[in-house]
Parts: structure tokens; C-alpha cells; sequence
């Protein structure tokens, strides 16, 4: 199993920008942070960001006032620096969870989720679904080492901070996670539009019965789930489709597959 689930793999440093995201650390993780900036041009004030500056404080790190060209020397991939909402910070390091770490936690929960993703290479889509992941409570969001966004300023922007709020974990070779999710007695639904003239034995996903370990699985933004992936899915669980519309945003698709299941849950 270490062989495929990479974790604590440490990444470079790197800037995240926007209030919800930078405060989201601040209060989850603020040993990660090494340094807040507040982008400031001379005579320009600052609104709304004492709170900021507060948790910045009480956690010790260290605040910085900055103008404007050195803030889109941090943050040069920006298209505009409205996009920091006048706030970056330098986080040191993310580092995904291991398999051991994840199994400990969740070994002996029987009604266990987590969500697979084959592929999904957009950031802002990546920082949608750890959003919804978070959001729904499910145990851990799966990447893959390749062809995947990787944790970055944008995901933790998009996801407002939430990257902090759920495990992340990685792994090499998606035959072989999903494998090992079998083994450890996961249900593995494969979360795909509803194609004309198919048939799915199991029915849509309004049809599933999520009543044990269930992992959920959502592919690329113009492939979707890869073929090899989907011959080793328990079960193909289509989204209903209205008005000739092909396909839903991969982020709004798993967020109606996670809140179905935790529909069930609730019930």
C-alpha cells in the first residue's frame, strides 16, 4: 500500500491570496503560515481586515504592509490583484495525507465516504470540490500524482480556505487505489451523465442505495471517468440530464453525488 499512496509528500511554499482563504488558515493551521501581506498603496486604507490582523497576531505571525508592484511580484500568475482582495501570505509547505493516516482515522467507521477524482487538471474546479467534500463531511478527497491540479494559492482561494478542513490524499496508479478501497470494504460508484440509449443495470444515482463504505468517483472536465477506472467500478451511477444538456461541471457533479449520499444518511 506505500507504494501507492504517496502521502506526506511535502510541496514547496507557495502565496495564498483572499480574506476567507488566508483566515481560514490562520485558524486551522497557522503554523503553515510564515508571513501575511496587506497590499497597500501610500494613503490607501485598509477596511476589514483587523480580523486578520488579529489572528495573525495571536498566532505570531509576522504582518508586512505592501505596495502593489511588489504584491504582483508574489502573486505574478494573477490576472488582477482585486483577486487577493488586498491580502497574501506565504504558506510553507502542504503536504497530503498518507493511506496509514487516513485508515487509522476511518477504519472503523462503517458508513465511511470518500471521493476519488481521475483526473481533474482545472484549479478552480479542484478548490470547488474540496469545498463541497468539506461541506458534505465526507472522510477524504483522492488525487491522483498524475494528471491532477496540485494544492496551490488558487485551490485554497477557491475552495476558501477549506483545503485544511478535510484530508487529501494521493496516490499513484488509480487501478491500484481503487483496488485497495475494495479491499477495505469501500462500494466504488462511478459518477457519469446519462447517455442515450444506455443502460445501467443499477439505475441513476437517485436509484443507489448508499448503505455502507462508499467511495465516489469523478473524471477529468472533458474525458471523464477513464475507461480502465470504470470497468473496475462496483456500480455506474448516472445524473439525470434535462434539455439536450451533455454534461454537468465536474465540481457541480460531484457535489450532487456527495449530497445524495449524504441525503441517505440523514434519513
Amino acid at each position: 500500500m506505500n507504494k501507492i499512496m504517496r502521502g506526506r509528500v511535502p510541496r514547496k511554499g507557495f502565496y495564498i491570496y483572499g480574506r476567507n482563504a488566508v483566515m481560514e488558515v490562520l485558524q486551522n493551521a497557522p503554523d503553515k503560515l510564515a508571513e501575511v501581506f496587506f497590499v497597500q498603496e501610500k494613503g490607501d486604507v485598509l477596511n476589514d481586515v483587523e480580523a486578520i490582523a488579529d489572528a495573525a497576531r495571536a498566532a505570531d505571525v509576522r504582518l508586512t504592509s505592501i505596495e502593489s508592484k511588489r504584491a504582483g511580484r508574489l502573486v505574478p500568475h494573477l490576472d488582477s490583484l482585486r483577486l487577493t482582495q488586498g491580502v497574501i501570505a506565504y504558506y510553507t509547505g502542504f503536504e497530503y495525507k498518507s493511506w496509514g493516516e487516513f485508515d487509522e482515522r476511518c477504519a472503523a467507521l462503517p458508513h465511511s465516504c470518500v471521493l476519488v477524482l481521475d483526473g481533474i487538471e482545472d484549479v478552480g474546479n479542484f478548490g470547488a470540490i474540496i469545498r463541497s467534500a468539506a461541506a458534505c463531511g465526507v472522510d477524504a478527497v483522492f488525487v491522483s500524482d498524475f494528471h491532477q491540479a496540485p494544492v496551490s494559492g488558487g485551490v485554497f482561494k477557491t475552495s476558501a480556505g477549506a483545503v485544511n478542513k478535510i484530508d487529501i490524499v494521493q496516490f499513484s496508479g488509480m487501478g491500484q487505489v481503487m483496488e485497495s478501497l475494495k479491499k477495505s470494504e469501500y462500494w466504488i460508484y462511478g459518477i457519469d451523465m446519462e447517455e442515450e440509449g444506455v443502460q445501467y443495470p443499477s439505475g441513476n444515482i437517485w436509484q443507489q442505495k448508499f448503505d455502507g463504505r462508499t467511495a465516489l468517483i469523478v473524471g477529468s472536465e472533458d474525458k471523464g471517468i477513464s475507461t480502465k477506472a470504470k470497468e473496475k467500478c462496483d456500480f455506474i451511477a448516472p445524473i439525470p440530464m434535462e434539455n439536450d444538456i451533455e454534461s454537468l461541471n465536474v465540481s457541480v457533479a460531484a457535489a450532487v453525488a456527495m449530497y445524495e449520499w449524504k441525503r441517505q444518511q440523514s434519513i
